[in-house]
């Protein structure tokens, strides 16, 4: 495992809108064998070519962003928020950037949203939380971490992948903490069968109904959102792939909260859509966890053909035993 990459792409902020530096990152780290295109939202995707209808790997590229969009009377700055949810997802506290030497710290009063200690900030000025990296034996931290996990698996699936007839593809997706529906645009240009959405899950948060995801337990299979369900048959095929290949797993079930499975259903009407979530906590991520997500990301790869045919012959409703 890479964790080098790991690190580097934690460093390398991207608000929505400025992704340029770190798709040039990825682009440098990705294998000589893959075909990449842009579409239009800017999602970089990167293919291995073979037989189509084939399967799909969604990540998001974009991190949650505030936009300066002017000041007020009194000279504090007005916050737009971009992908952070209703009410933002922001504490007070945060140090910001926009990767380019602006910079500021989150205050958050009553639930208005204003800057401290800022520096080079204008009209426009998009910014995201500062990286602040570490990592000891046990784990890794980095401000945001969330937002970048499923990207440094994506990259390390590329560069492992098996030889399979299916065509394999990996969606780096531009703004979709802002908007769900880039994922259609991804998706209209690869028409993959089956898409898996690779993400993190907060660990023990109340908030959430249904079972809790826990730390050390392996990756979460994410069964329901809001506004989507995995498909049964695509969770069974997971479920014994982590038990031929002894990996550990949970279940995640969040009714009320919209998150990968709501932008992979977007892909293609009829896809068969699923997901995976590393457990995380406040920016930090058990190094078992990494290894036992990784391990299922590979092993999904690697029975791409497998899945594309059992998943044409079972039965379109399945309940997970």
């Amino acid at each position: 495992m890479n964790w080098q990459n790991l690190m580097e792409l934690c460093m390398r902020p991207a608000p929505l809108g400025r992704e340029e530096t770190v798709k040039e990152w990825i682009r440098g780290k990705l294998p000589d064998h893959v075909e990449i295109t842009e579409d239009p939202a800017g999602s970089l995707i990167v293919r291995r070519p073979g037989e189509k209808p084939g399967l799909a790997f969604l990540a998001s590229l974009t991190q949650p962003t505030l936009l300066a969009t002017g000041k007020t009377a009194e000279g504090a700055w007005r916050l737009q928020p971009l992908g952070m949810g209703t009410p933002p997802a922001a504490e007070n506290g945060w140090r910001l950037t926009d990767g380019r030497g602006a910079a500021a710290t989150l205050s958050v009063k009553e639930g208005v949203l204003q800057l401290t200690d800022e520096t080079g900030i204008q009209a426009g000025t998009l910014l995201t939380r500062a990286p602040d990296w570490s990592q000891d034996e046990q784990a890794v931290r980095c401000s945001g971490l969330a937002d970048r996990i499923g990207c440094w698996l994506l990259l390390e699936l590329l560069q492992e992948l098996p030889d399979t007839k299916a065509e394999i593809t990996c969606l780096f997706l531009a703004q979709e903490a802002h908007n769900p529906r880039t994922a259609e645009l991804a998706a209209n240009e690869t028409d993959p069968a089956v898409v898996l959405r690779i993400g993190a899950a907060p660990v023990n948060n109340t908030g959430l109904t249904g079972a809790p995801v826990a730390a050390d337990k392996g990756p979460a299979l994410k069964l329901r959102e809001r506004y989507a369900s995995a498909d049964g048959r695509l969770m069974d095929l997971l479920k014994s792939m982590c038990q031929e290949g002894n990996i550990p797993y949970q279940y995640e079930l969040l009714e009320m909260t919209v998150t990968g499975l709501y932008t992979a259903q977007y892909g293609r009407c009829g896809v068969v859509i699923g997901g995976m979530d590393v457990p995380e906590e406040n920016g930090r991520i058990l190094l078992s966890d990494l290894c036992s997500t990784r391990a299922l990301v590979l092993a999904a790869a690697q029975n791409t053909d497998r899945m594309l045919e059992e998943l044409a012959s079972r039965p379109a409703v399945r309940h997970i035993q």
